[in-house]
């Protein structure tokens, strides 16, 4: 007789085998949980770490900037973008002719001007970027040049005025903030002759003086338009004393390719005033025109300049 009660291994197997299948899926699916548990984890974290580092970012970009970190910021922000806008939409009139105004004898290359300023470079940053120490935090943030920066770099430079704006929110704000702290260090003040301070001044004043004294000159010289000007003052109490003038040229008018070819070492006033000789354009090959134009429109700008020095 069969024994009915021997366990039937087939179904046995199955039944193992269907439990480790059921076993091995529950881990799977634990292990999904767990792995996706991770990646939120993960997300989270690198959602916290760039939140932190833009908080971070804010507050480098929003506190004041060092004397570096402000150069930089408007070297960036001001003239790396900087545009200049075709001379067809841009202001129209040349640079005139200096007639009756006092000319140099000379030009001459300043060989040593580069070592120069960066040896005063070198001395102000001792003052406020001291080596070895924390540089003191004094000048315009990062956020405010960006933003500047930002604004300017979707206008094109096409007239005196543009550049004279431009000038202004570039650069003059800027020395004006570096030399008032610099004003505050006895030893700095003393050392670059800063007195009170600077002052950047309209040139109107001095410009009328000017101009009086080129009728007398020369009555029957024609009347040019004011060259767009202003002065650089010291202030020592309640007097004000004339550091140098600064003029205006748009690009359009004097482009850096006529500063290259039209700027060298000269007897300007034997090679360019007192030349007689205009060549004729078909007597001058390319290169030849270009060099004579641009010496003619380059010593015109510099002489215009060296007049108001001397007249100030």
């Amino acid at each position: 007789m069969a024994d009915n009660s021997s366990p039937d291994y087939k179904t046995l197997f199955l039944r193992a085998e269907a439990e480790r299948e059921r076993e091995a899926e529950l881990r799977r699916q634990a292990e999904e949980r767990e792995a996706q548990e991770a990646e939120l984890r993960r997300q989270a974290e690198e959602l916290r770490r760039q939140a932190e580092e833009r908080e971070a970012q804010g507050r480098v970009r929003s506190q004041p900037t060092t004397l570096e970190e402000l150069i930089k910021g408007c070297h960036d922000s001001f003239s790396r973008p900087l545009q200049v806008g075709t001379p067809s939409r841009s202001t129209k009139g040349s640079i005139p002719p200096p007639t009756g105004k006092y000319c140099p004898t000379s030009l001459r290359f300043w060989s040593s001007c580069p070592v120069q300023l960066q040896e005063i470079y070198d001395s102000v940053s001792t003052y406020l970027q001291p080596a070895g120490k924390d540089a003191p935090r004094l000048f315009t943030s990062l956020l405010v040049l960006n933003e500047l920066g930002r604004r300017y770099s979707s206008r094109k430079l096409r007239s005196e005025k543009d550049l004279e704006h431009y000038e202004r929110t570039a650069v003059e704000d800027h020395v004006h903030d570096i030399i008032t702290e610099l004003c505050k260090i006895p030893d700095a003040r003393e050392r670059f002759r800063l007195g009170d301070g600077i002052l950047f001044e309209n040139h109107e004043n001095l410009l009328q003086t000017s101009e009086e004294s080129d009728a007398q000159l020369d009555e029957s010289s024609t009347k040019h338009p004011k060259p767009d000007s202003f002065c650089i003052h010291r202030i020592n109490d309640s007097t004000n004393t004339l550091i140098t003038t600064v003029e205006y040229k748009p690009p359009h008018k004097l482009s850096v390719e006529n500063l290259r070819a039209g700027l060298r070492s000269m007897k300007l006033w034997e090679e360019i005033v007192q030349s007689d000789t205009i060549p004729k354009s078909d007597e001058l090959n390319k290169d030849e025109k270009l060099r004579y134009n641009a010496e003619q429109l380059t010593c015109s700008v510099l002489v215009q300049k060296y007049h108001v020095m001397i007249q100030a």
